[in-house]
């Protein structure tokens, strides 16, 4: 079971409000290391989503680790970023992607940008809700991988009921 927890005040604690927002970005395509982190300078980022490619090249892994380093060192958190919808099927994939992510530079932990409404059958209920349970078996079997996991969800899954 997955489930989504927010912070809860001790008793006769006065409430504190939602936390604030901390500004993100979501980096689909490696830049130069010191680009990226003036950027990230620039729009007062708290953390950066780096993609991560399933097999990097010598020089994209160097380029990973350099800009991870940079923005470590300027306080900013670095998830690898990843996705591809086969992955709500082929679970395999997913955990080799985030092994390799994870040993290419030293992540805060993982960012899973998983699309399970762009595979065919996602409009018919029974087959979404088949769907809907492989998607979070997908996100139980990447769990135990990083103490940290971030994923993306759609708005309109709030409106689906979870299977069993």
């Amino acid at each position: 079971m997955l489930v989504l927890t927010g912070g809860v005040p001790a008793p006769g604690a006065a409430p504190v409000g939602p936390p604030p927002l901390r500004p993100a970005v979501w980096a689909w395509a490696l830049q130069p290391p010191a680009d990226l982190r003036d950027f990230a300078r620039a729009h007062h980022l708290s953390e950066v989503f780096l993609a991560t490619p399933v097999a990097p090249s010598d020089q994209e892994r160097e380029q990973i680790r350099r800009t991870v380093q940079l923005l470590h060192d300027d306080g900013v958190r670095v998830a690898a970023l990843g996705g591809d919808v086969a992955w709500v099927r082929h679970h395999d994939q997913a955990l080799d992607w985030a092994r390799a992510a994870l040993a290419t530079a030293d992540f805060d932990g993982l960012h899973l940008d998983v699309e399970p409404h762009g595979l065919p059958g996602w409009h018919d209920p029974d087959t979404r809700r088949v769907l809907i349970r492989e998607y979070l078996g997908l996100l139980q079997a990447v769990r135990p991988l990083s103490r940290r996991i971030v994923v993306d969800v759609q708005f309109a899954y709030g409106s689906y009921d979870a299977p069993g």
